[in-house]
């Protein structure tokens, strides 16, 4: 188990990945040196022991430096000796005795490498030094004897130091590994935007939405141990629930209370008025608000304080504060009458859209002339596409206006154009309000929609929308909000597969003016599904035709049909163009583009990219994802999510991550229940169990998705989409569980939904070839394999060619063909190996060192069992590329024990070793 403080672990992917990759090194006889640098609190040793929690098969040895002990003889020694076993301490004198007092560090250098010898012979040895800036002159001595005559031994040491401000290693670590380079630096920096939100969810036990994640990532830098202070301290009020958008840390109120109250007068109210602005307003602005005349003389306390920045490079000289938790912590102190006095300044200082916000939080009292202007403001907003500042008017207007008819007219449209913004998630808030609003048309549609878009609830959003719909011919009042209750019983009807339904109601709402711009867009993406589960794929695509070709040239206004696009295409098989479409989507999505489709293009595009085999940046896409992943995320996106996400753990055999991304599919797919939905859980399992090699455990999961097994029908239909996703491994568990003639019947209507879809070329003669040799045609599959693989353009590292690659070779060494299985299967593990696709790799490495033990001869006597297998794989003529791939090394290594034979054997070619009986 992980030490206690290492449950909050989070982030430092790519530092363990390179770490793990140092460690496979090591474990074939490669010697490495990794040091670990970066600042206090940044999470040094969390990483070093989350690392060296993994190395089962290794002899960890592990010492920590302390300022105290600095001074005591061979303290880190001393630490490293406590770990080791007896017995084999006691083979060295020096060692053995525990008296290193006063003893040479040359001689115990010396020892420590007889030591570090025995204790190979046994496993590989890791030796780790935490905060190594502390340890003893006579232990930095001994170590660097050490590393100074480790050659290739299976000895990985791993340092850490800290750095000071300007970034200088600590000069004990720069003395030890002076002429012997690390093989690996690993610079730590502060955790990125998804880690924030993962250490909340570990601390807190919820996500942070995204806008609270980046004001904690702007005041700390993603320093791990602030962060982890911070959010213990707001988690641990007490408090029943928690806005972590407005939340304000205790300490960093208190402290910035402190600075602020130490203020002179006038620079105090510099402070409040800054507060009081936000962003980056110009310095006369500021004093024109607070009121005072010498602005800079004011402003040079605040700067003293840190309670401001100013850019004097700039000709307007703009000041800010220089963080949000500080801005906010100052704006509370403001009374009520000093914070509607500087409002009020404020108001006559800034355009017109941010003088509402002021002229609203100076008044104290509801002002119906003042709520009549923000209606007709929020109009104006609506028009231009603003739906975000529309919403944020009209819910000003609605507090400003008594309870009652109009009131509530205010309440309710304003949460139907939050719906459409960025901060869609704040909806639910007004949920509560709009169900005690008298029954409407409007208020239907507005809980109606929130159930459909955030909460999930599709059953009662129906009904909702269904009166909201109403019949009849609507008067004109009502006639938008019945455009936009059709809208929302699309995306009701595409959920249930009633795509007939769906695309009547998509008439309706494309064809009544007033719905909002980004409702129309989402049902132009929403219709092109319909035809494509309908009319099949390709006539979803043509609902498209008047999209550029190009992704950055297409508007705003039309972002949902660009990232619809994009999904035809990724089903289609049409990747790059795909890749194309989806990023440029994810790209302005990212930079605050909202979109009711939530994070569903970055499933998608995380997806394509695993078919491309760039798994590490398909891996990076659904982390970005997770940002969005709080309250603003669409219920209906969260089976997609688990699929897409569970893909890559799946192939690289990250066992515990995929079972928990698969089974929490399963559980969302059966919450919600639709088609679609089981379908993603279904491919997530059955992906699952390929990797693992379970043909029966794939079946069990396709067959529990009503209607997926066609029995060979033509292409089209419900579960046309994805098809050529869930197809071949559904082909695949038939074929492998004996049921060879619906697995015939499956391939033919694979093949005619893989027209022009490259991605499925390699996958299609793989199952062909499979598929005949389960009809006993053995010869046919070897020539339908070795035609397919001559016709294949540019092969790249992707699962599906190594899975042709690794059947081929197997395929041709039943046959006999012992040199061309060989290269097949080495190709295989070689593509296995570039992804980190451990299980496929380990399956084909397996096959590959059967291949080539078949044919044994008597062991060379003197020769180690590393060397007796290098020796029987060079008699069989392979290469050192193929023999590194047999033996999980490289061919570096192959080379050093090839040496090392010829030197035992007295040869000196691979020609006299073939000749030795």
């Amino acid at each position: 188990m992980p030490a206690r403080m290492d449950r909050d672990f989070v982030g430092r992917t790519a530092e363990l990945a390179w770490l793990a990759d140092v460690a496979d090194k090591v474990r074939t006889s490669q010697h490495r040196t990794v040091v670990v640098q970066g600042p206090p609190g940044i999470g040094k040793s969390s990483l070093i022991r989350r690392f060296t929690h993994g190395l089962a098969d290794f002899a960890v040895l592990m010492a920590n430096g302390d300022p105290s002990e600095y001074e005591l003889d061979f303290g880190i020694v001393d630490q490293l000796l406590a770990r080791a076993p007896a017995e084999l301490r006691a083979r060295t004198p020096t060692l053995g005795s525990g008296a290193l007092s006063g003893a040479s560090p040359i001689a115990v250098g010396s020892q420590l490498l007889d030591l570090f010898g025995e204790l190979q012979r046994r496993s590989p040895v890791a030796v780790v030094v935490d905060d190594i800036q502390w340890a003893d002159p006579s232990s930095v001595q001994a170590l660097r004897f050490l590393l100074r005559r480790t050659w290739s031994s299976q000895l990985l040491v791993v340092l850490s130091t800290r750095v000071d401000r300007s970034g200088s290693a600590d000069p004990a670590l720069q003395q030890l590994v002076h002429g012997i380079p690390a093989t690996l630096q690993l610079e730590l920096s502060g955790l990125d935007l998804v880690d924030v939100t993962d250490l909340a969810k570990a601390l807190a036990g919820r996500r942070l939405p995204v806008s609270a994640a980046r004001r904690f990532h702007s005041y700390t830098g993603g320093h791990p141990l602030l962060l982890r202070t911070m959010l213990n301290e707001i988690s641990s009020q007490g408090l029943s629930s928690v806005d972590w958008r407005s939340a304000i840390p205790p300490s960093v109120a208190s402290a910035t209370r402190r600075r602020f109250s130490e203020l002179p007068e006038p620079s105090r109210s510099l402070v409040e008025a800054m507060a009081v602005l936000g962003g980056r307003p110009l310095l006369a602005q500021v004093a024109e608000v607070a009121g005072i005349e010498s602005a800079q003389q004011a402003l040079g306390p605040a700067l003293e304080a840190g309670l401001a920045n100013w850019f004097p490079e700039e000709p307007a000289c703009p000041v800010t504060i220089p963080h949000d938790l500080q801005r906010e912590a100052v704006y509370s102190t403001l009374t009520p009458a000093r914070r509607s006095q500087l409002h009020q300044r404020a108001a006559t200082t800034v355009d017109h859209v941010l003088a509402w916000r002021h002229r609203v939080a100076a008044v104290s009292s509801k002002d119906e002339l003042l709520a009549s202007q923000l209606e007709q403001a929020a109009g104006e907003e609506a028009a231009n596409g603003n739906h975000g500042t529309a919403a944020t008017f009209l819910g000003w207007a609605a507090d400003l206006t008594p309870w009652g008819p109009r009131g509530q007219k205010l309440l309710l449209t304003s949460m139907i154009h939050l719906l459409f913004s960025a901060n869609r998630g704040q909806a639910k808030v007004f949920y509560p309000r709009a169900a005690r609003c008298a029954h409407s048309r409007l208020r239907s549609l507005a809980l109606g929609l929130c159930e459909l878009y955030l909460t999930g609830e599709r059953g009662k959003a129906e009904q909702h929308l269904l009166h909201a719909f109403g019949t009849g011919q609507p008067t004109t009042v009502h006639s938008w909000v019945r455009g936009a209750a059709a809208a929302g019983l699309v995306g009701i009807s595409v959920w249930r597969g009633d795509t007939d339904q769906a695309l009547a109601y998509s008439e309706l709402a494309l064809s009544t003016d007033g719905v909002p711009a980004p409702l129309r867009d989402y049902v132009v993406c929403l219709r092109g599904v319909a035809r494509g589960r309908r009319d099949g794929l390709a006539a979803g695509l043509e609902e498209f035709g008047r999209l550029s070709d190009h992704p950055s040239d297409i508007s705003p206004q039309d972002l949902e049909a660009l990232s619809c696009r994009g999904s035809l295409r990724t089903l289609l098989g049409l990747v790059e163009e795909a890749r194309g479409d989806l990023s440029e989507v994810v790209r302005r999505q990212e930079a605050g583009a909202p979109m009711l489709s939530g994070i569903t293009p970055h499933c998608y595009l995380a997806a394509v990219q695993y078919q491309l085999g760039e798994w590490d940046d398909s891996a990076t896409t659904m982390r970005r994802a997770a940002l969005f992943s709080d309250d603003d995320q669409p219920a209906m996106n969260e089976v997609i999510r688990y699929f897409v996400a569970s893909l890559v753990p799946s192939a690289r055999g990250d066992w515990q991550t995929a079972e928990e991304l698969v089974r929490s599919a399963a559980t969302a797919a059966q919450r919600v229940g639709g088609p679609q939905d089981l379908k993603y859980a279904a491919i997530a399992a059955a992906s699952l169990h390929q990797a693992r090699n379970d043909y029966r455990g794939m079946l069990r999961a396709l067959s529990a998705v009503p209607g997926l097994r066609t029995h060979g029908s033509s292409p089209g239909g419900p579960h046309e989409w994805w098809s050529t996703w869930w197809g071949p491994l559904l082909i695949d568990a038939l074929q492998a569980t004996g049921q060879p003639v619906e697995a015939a019947r499956e391939l033919a209507t694979l093949r005619e939904r893989a027209k022009g879809a490259h991605p499925a070329t390699s996958t299609i003669i793989r199952l062909a070839a499979q598929q005949a040799v389960a009809e006993g045609n053995l010869q046919d599959a070897v020539d339908l394999a070795r035609h397919g693989l001559a016709g294949l353009i540019e092969p790249r590292p992707r699962l599906a060619e190594g899975q042709l690659f690794h059947v081929h070779g197997l395929h041709l060494s039943i046959l006999g063909d012992r040199a061309g299985a060989a290269q097949w299967l080495t190709a295989a593990v070689e593509c296995f190996a570039t992804l980190s696709a451990a299980p496929y790799r380990e399956r084909a490495a397996a096959d590959l060192a059967r291949l080539l033990s078949a044919t044994s001869t008597p062991p060379l006597a003197g020769l180690t069992s590393r060397e007796q297998e290098i020796t029987l794989l060079v008699r069989q003529h392979l290469t050192n590329r193929e023999i590194a791939a047999a033996l999980f090394v490289t061919p570096k290594t192959v080379e050093y024990h090839l040496s090392n034979i010829y030197a035992k054997l007295g040869i000196t070619s691979r020609r006299d070793l073939g000749k030795l009986r």
